[in-house]
């Protein structure tokens, strides 16, 4: 079975003596965080075992920087051998990344864009202004009774045919955070983001966007 991101960090953090771990755990709440994320909460920490606490490194810095974070505090708690036993893990993990066929955003994310884009006039309103629609496309999809149904015509006749600069074309590219967030909310419908409000956990809204812009905009 092939092993992931979040088996690399445990399987680093398995190889800390209870000293070192403790030192890491405390490492975490001060060390410098990129600009755009959110140091992890000390109480969360407390009393986290080790799959817990890659569970939350994770949730707060996602696949990007979670692993080049776990790397940094390693060193800095002098930790030399087991971080550069993880870097090496990753190297190898980067490279069968890279030798993978990249899938477009649009194909990779297909059945969540149809299931869940809410406002397709817009989307439609752009693809008219790039000459990919015609008038008569753009009022045969939108006679379809549901956004579900108009993103399903739109992907399977239109733009599975598309080459990669016209799929392009439907790639969100917000440009502030504000921006994004609505995205998020648009695309995975605002259900998840309400319950996630209504139960006061704020903080995890934040945290599916940020991930998501992550996978997304990488």
């Amino acid at each position: 079975m092939e092993k992931t991101l979040q088996d690399h960090l445990l399987r680093a953090l398995n190889e800390l003596e209870s000293n070192s771990f403790k030192s890491y755990q405390n490492k975490l709440t001060d060390c410098r965080i990129k600009e755009g994320y959110e140091r992890i909460p000390r109480g969360k920490l407390e009393n986290k075992d080790r799959e817990d606490l890659v569970k939350l490194i994770f949730q707060y810095y996602g696949d990007s920087y979670g692993p080049e974070l776990t790397v940094g505090v390693l060193k800095a708690i002098n930790e030399n051998n087991v971080a550069a036993d993880l870097q090496k893990l990753l190297g190898k993990e980067s490279s069968a990344s890279a030798s993978r066929p990249k899938i477009h955003f649009v194909d990779q994310h297909r059945e969540a864009l149809i299931k869940g884009v809410a406002l397709v006039d817009p989307i439609l309103d752009s693809l008219m202004s790039a000459n990919l629609l015609t008038y008569e496309d753009y009022s045969t999809i939108r006679r379809e009774g549901t956004s579900y149904a108009q993103m399903r015509m739109l992907f399977y006749k239109y733009v599975c045919s598309w080459e990669e600069p016209q799929k392009d074309l439907l790639r969100p590219v917000p440009r502030t955070r504000r921006a994004y967030a609505e995205f998020v909310i648009a695309l995975y419908n605002d259900s998840l983001c309400k319950l996630l409000n209504s139960l006061h956990l704020d903080f995890l809204v934040e945290a599916f966007c940020r991930e998501t812009q992550n996978r997304f905009l990488s």
